[in-house]
């Protein structure tokens, strides 16, 4: 690995998981990992190795749809939108708002799925914003709103409704 120690490479490889996808994401010298196809190809990717090729919402969308030698983790898939989520990411915030509202890999939580589709849709996420303005329209674990359903639709119809399903 050029550019790193011996004691920081056996810093590493003592380190948890949770701690080596920290280190992963911080890390930015290409020239320091594997080559993450042939681990791929042998099963030998780590959720770390993943994480740095695809992103946080990336690799969550691989756990949701079971892709890339993957097996379908709708825990895991909530675990990686949730570390999106929590870095602001839109797609992340959205995508986990879905999830649960829905409680699919996790338990239903209509309140922060709520606050998730504001976050995103305050990012203009079109996709958020229309799931808001359904809510509010079905009073589907929110107050019925028509106020706030036409302020979401109209704001939603205005952007393009460009991002991937989750």
């Amino acid at each position: 690995m050029a550019g790193v120690a011996v004691s920081q490479l056996k810093d590493y490889f003592n380190m948890t998981q949770e701690e080596r996808m920290a280190e992963v994401m911080r890390m930015n010298d290409l020239y320091s990992h594997f080559d993450l196809g042939q681990l791929q190809a042998k099963g030998n990717a780590t959720d770390a190795d993943l994480l740095e090729k695809h992103g946080a919402v990336g690799l969550a969308k691989l756990y949701l749809a079971g892709a890339e030698g993957l097996s379908k983790d709708l825990s895991k898939a909530v675990s990686f939108f949730r570390l999106g989520a929590d870095k602001g990411d839109a797609e992340a915030q959205y995508c986990l708002g879905q999830r649960l509202k829905k409680g699919q890999g996790a338990a239903v939580d209509v309140a922060e799925a709520e606050r998730l589709f504001i976050a995103a849709a305050e990012q203009g996420h079109a996709n958020a914003m229309n799931w808001l303005g359904h809510m509010y329209e079905k009073g589907d674990g929110v107050p019925v709103s028509i106020e706030k359903v036409r302020s979401t639709l109209i704001i939603a119809a205005a952007w393009s409704a460009d991002t991937a399903p989750c």
